[in-house]
């Protein structure tokens, strides 16, 4: 099974979401590589995807998701996504990256007009809901 660590961002204009060429947006983030967790996956994964300037709060555990994926009818695996939440600090500055071509921020006013792929389709609604420490 793939796991995978993600982080959930909020910043001054709503939550962070990233798209590679030719995928829905999602939550920064990645799958874990050999001998590594998903946290240190998701810190590794938002280096890479949004630069070292971004400065975030201390990423807590937010929740677990089991995603199954289908080929042809049939279950052809499954993905384990751990969330992480964090704070974007002031002085961050989020820029798109690596194998990301583009960047976006989700609030209440164009959450139904931006495409999200699971988990963040599930997460960003109930985060948007609540407020953060």
């Amino acid at each position: 099974m793939k796991r995978h660590g993600r982080v959930a961002i909020r910043g001054p204009k709503g939550i962070l979401v990233v798209a590679k060429p030719g995928h829905a947006f999602n939550l920064p983030g990645g799958k874990a590589e050999k001998g590594e967790n998903q946290l240190e996956a998701a810190g590794r994964e938002r280096k890479q995807e949004l630069g070292k300037r971004v400065k975030l709060s201390r990423l807590r555990f937010h929740s677990d998701h089991l995603e199954a994926k289908f080929e042809g009818g049939k279950r052809s695996s499954r993905e384990f996504h751990r969330v992480y939440t964090a704070t974007l600090r002031k002085n961050g500055v989020p820029k798109p990256r690596h194998e990301i071509k583009k960047m976006a921020w989700v609030n209440r006013a164009n959450l139904s007009k931006t495409k999200l792929a699971f988990p963040a389709n599930y997460v960003v609604p109930k985060l948007l809901g609540r407020k953060w420490k």
